[in-house]
């Protein structure tokens, strides 16, 4: 469709300041993610009566171009017809991620939409930055014994800031965790946007911190802001050669997040067994499943 086009790292200057206006409560509304992933979803966008829409073409969504700011709710008339345009020129796309406080605010939206709730492998695992420093309660506790034997066997540890310079043991570091990790299709679509992360990580303004132990780098985890309070935690990968690496980084990423942020998205298990334990493990305030809408069958031509 004209309106469109495919998302590129110069776009960011115009999609990003738009998106952040309307507090997105979405991991996937994150121009990090949309750009890293692109090659993944064949994602295109464009700017339609004012509101960033992007289109993930070949799996057939729309992403809700809106959040939690009330004053940038995109209308439900202008999300059926934006949906029924795309269906009448042959996509049949849906809307993703519209979050729960939107449909309250609206509930005209059943006239033309069907509300299903995303499945649970897409659930965002959110976090109070605060509670993850001070590690309180007993199934944290396991969390601190780690982070002191950490201490005890590398009392020289040192946590410097994310940089172009760390970039090369970043990589390596990458490349031996993903050996020893389960590498399907997600997988290895990860590994291809932290590749594109590390190859703009300036324009794409990448915070992070990178952990040493023994002079050598044993962790490091990166981030970009998703709305006022709440930041995205992108990647957070250890060497588990390094005992306790995993906690410590983890540890240290929410020291460095609480100087701008309230809150930490740390995204989506995606089905991984693995991956859902360990997000789990850090007690998280809300895991955040939004909800798609579905064209109801014949409103596209109304």
């Amino acid at each position: 469709m004209d309106q469109f086009k495919r998302v590129s790292l110069s776009d960011r200057t115009v999609l990003e300041k738009m998106i952040l206006s309307l507090e997105p409560c979405s991991c996937e509304m994150n121009f990090f993610n949309i750009f890293t992933w692109e090659h993944a979803y064949d994602t295109h966008w464009g700017v339609i009566d004012g509101f960033p829409v992007i289109w993930f073409r070949n799996v057939d969504i729309i992403l809700f171009p809106g959040g939690k700011n009330p004053e940038k709710d995109p209308p439900v008339t202008f999300l059926k017809e934006l949906i029924g345009k795309m269906h009448q020129a042959g996509f049949p796309v849906f809307l993703n991620q519209v979050p729960a406080d939107y449909l309250q605010r609206h509930p005209e939206y059943q006239e033309y939409f069907h509300a299903r709730q995303v499945a649970d492998e897409y659930g965002e695992y959110i976090h109070q930055v605060e509670k993850l420093i001070a590690l309180k309660g007993r199934k944290l506790g396991k969390k601190k014994n780690l982070i002191s034997q950490f201490r005890r066997l590398y009392p020289d540890y040192e946590v410097k800031p994310y940089s172009a310079d760390q970039i090369p043991l970043c990589r390596e570091l990458a490349r031996k965790w993903s050996s020893v990790h389960e590498r399907n299709l997600s997988e290895l679509h990860e590994e291809n946007a932290l590749s594109r992360c590390f190859e703009a990580s300036d324009p794409l303004g990448v915070e992070g911190i990178c952990l040493y132990a023994g002079g050598e780098l044993a962790a490091f985890s990166l981030w970009t802001r998703l709305n006022s309070d709440c930041c995205d935690e992108h990647y957070e990968k250890a060497n588990p050669e390094f005992k306790g690496s995993a906690q410590v980084v983890n540890y240290e990423t929410m020291c460095a997040m609480n100087r701008n942020y309230q809150y930490v998205n740390r995204e989506q298990d995606l089905g991984m067994e693995g991956l859902r334990h360990s997000k789990n493990s850090y007690a998280p305030d809300m895991i955040l499943r939004n909800w798609d809408l579905i064209l109801k069958e014949g409103t596209a031509a109304r």
